[in-house]
């Protein structure tokens, strides 16, 4: 399709138009920031004009990219086993209504009954 010279004149102009939204956009957003610039100086405002200059030289890509520290620590390894018996996982996992005992509570239990 781009061979045909009416489609690539079309893609062309609807590519300009974007671009000029784009810098419009941009340039407006600039000249904003510049205003918010020179009355944060007009009212002593140091804090303000740092954060509105910051805010530019992102909108402007000039702030260079942060990169995340990821620190790849090992799970923890467990102490103990953890081994339900039959009476402990459908105490734990039943869906019945009502109250479940503890697994320690069935835990002590069969601790008493062995």
């Amino acid at each position: 399709m781009m061979k045909n010279d009416r489609v690539s004149d079309r893609v062309g102009e609807l590519k300009g138009q974007a671009a000029k939204r784009t810098e419009k956009t941009v340039a407006s957003l600039v000249a904003d920031l510049d205003e918010v610039i020179e009355f944060a100086r007009e009212c002593k405002n140091p804090a303000a004009m740092v954060a509105a200059i910051a805010q530019q030289a992102r909108l402007l890509g000039l702030e260079a990219p942060r990169q995340l520290e990821v620190m790849h620590k090992p799970a923890p390894l467990p102490t103990r086993v953890l081994e339900l018996t039959e009476q402990e996982w459908t105490a734990q996992f039943a869906s019945g209504l009502g109250p479940r005992p503890s697994l320690t509570e069935l835990s002590k239990r069969k601790a008493a009954t062995e």
